[in-house]
């Protein structure tokens, strides 16, 4: 492949029959993560493209297309900025290469176009994980500032049985999941549910939202789940997900009484991890440690999904996920920056780069005092 012979084209819909039938190519051949996918992808604009620009940039080669970066650009006040579309929902952003043929000269030429900087003052691209071809292009070869993100823990499940795996835990982890595990089943019966199709997740989509918001409210007053437009979004890429064979939902009930859920998708071997919650009124039973446990049984017990050898919990190195699973290992996920050399890149490069973590630090310890919350009746119900 000659960097001199290929063509980038710029998509500004998804109405493209083309675009979409080498999107799924290339998808399926190239084992992308799911929430890179036309139909994550497409969803997500449907809900969010008001105040921005669609801008799909391929790379195209004897007529055929060889790569597919999923951009939009978005206007702040005098900034033109280009970023992943499905920012805020997708853990893994990918530009989607066809690694069977030679893609360094497409890379390159993807990335000369987008550091012309034609339409945009600033590149930002957020959650790139280092396990990833994109990782290893751009880190330390371009012209881009790189900002560590979040860790993502990956649990091995190479096990013959579930007992194989509890016997590679720590005695007080194992004992504390047979001792919670007891404790619930004093007070009923346990069961644990998995959901593979759209139809029942639909029907216990509201318990989840609710369970949600009832659990995290009370840490954080707010979460994603609050806002009406990305209800509409969730109910629908999770609909078409579902359709696609590549999620699951699993229920934990005591008796008739749902107290945890994850939610999360099947692809590549690896069950991802997107979603959880549980039941407050059970918090002191630790529900949610007992369903990832159970879930862990079912992969390896059960082969529903064929097999399933890793564990991914996605964004989020939290020391209770090193506790629930022995064999792990960490990924890490990046953001990196690049801005037209004029004052309004400079301004913007500052500002996502250091500006804004200060600022949302000094508004975290504003909104703990006391003083700030009772001059503006945060604490008033």
């Amino acid at each position: 492949m000659s960097k001199e012979n290929l063509k980038i084209k710029v998509f500004r819909s998804f109405g493209d029959v083309d675009l979409k039938s080498r999107w799924e190519q290339i998808m399926e051949n190239n084992k992308y993560f799911i929430q890179n996918s036309y139909e994550w992808c497409s969803t997500w604009w449907k809900y969010y493209k008001e105040g921005k620009n669609l801008n799909i940039i391929s790379v195209i080669n004897n007529q055929q297309i060889e790569i597919i970066a999923p951009f939009y650009i978005e206007k702040k006040f005098i900034f033109s900025i280009i970023k992943f579309i499905g920012s805020g929902f997708t853990d893994y952003h990918q530009i989607l290469v066809n690694k069977n043929v030679d893609y360094k000269p497409a890379l390159e030429k993807l990335f000369e176009y987008l550091c012309s900087f034609s339409e945009w003052d600033y590149i930002y691209l957020e959650q790139i994980n280092d396990r990833d071809l994109l990782f290893n292009y751009i880190n330390g070869k371009l012209d881009f500032r790189r900002k560590f993100l979040v860790r993502c823990l990956i649990g091995e499940l190479n096990y013959k049985s579930f007992n194989d795996f509890l016997k590679d835990l720590k005695k007080s982890d194992r004992h504390k999941y047979k001792r919670i595990t007891n404790r619930l089943e004093e007070k009923g019966v346990l069961k644990l549910t998995k959901i593979i199709d759209s139809k029942n997740f639909d029907k216990n989509f509201n318990v989840l939202i609710n369970m949600h918001n009832k659990r995290w409210a009370n840490n954080s007053g707010s979460t994603k789940f609050m806002v009406n437009l990305n209800l509409l979004f969730l109910k629908d890429v999770f609909k078409k997900m579902f359709e696609l064979n590549k999620a699951v939902l699993y229920l934990l009930n005591l008796d008739n009484e749902l107290i945890s859920y994850r939610l999360g998708f099947i692809e590549n071997q690896q069950y991802y991890d997107w979603n959880t919650s549980f039941n407050v009124d059970f918090h002191k039973y630790s529900p949610g440690t007992i369903i990832n446990f159970l879930i862990i049984k079912d992969l390896i017990d059960n082969e529903n999904f064929g097999n399933i050898y890793k564990f991914n919990y996605m964004r989020g190195d939290y020391d209770y996920k090193r506790r629930l699973i022995p064999n792990s290992d960490i990924s890490n996920n990046f953001l990196f920056l690049n801005y037209k050399r004029n004052f309004k890149g400079l301004i913007l490069n500052s500002y996502y780069l250091w500006l804004r973590d200060l600022i949302k630090r000094r508004f975290k310890k504003l909104i703990k005092n006391k003083s700030f919350r009772l001059i503006f009746r945060l604490d008033e119900k």
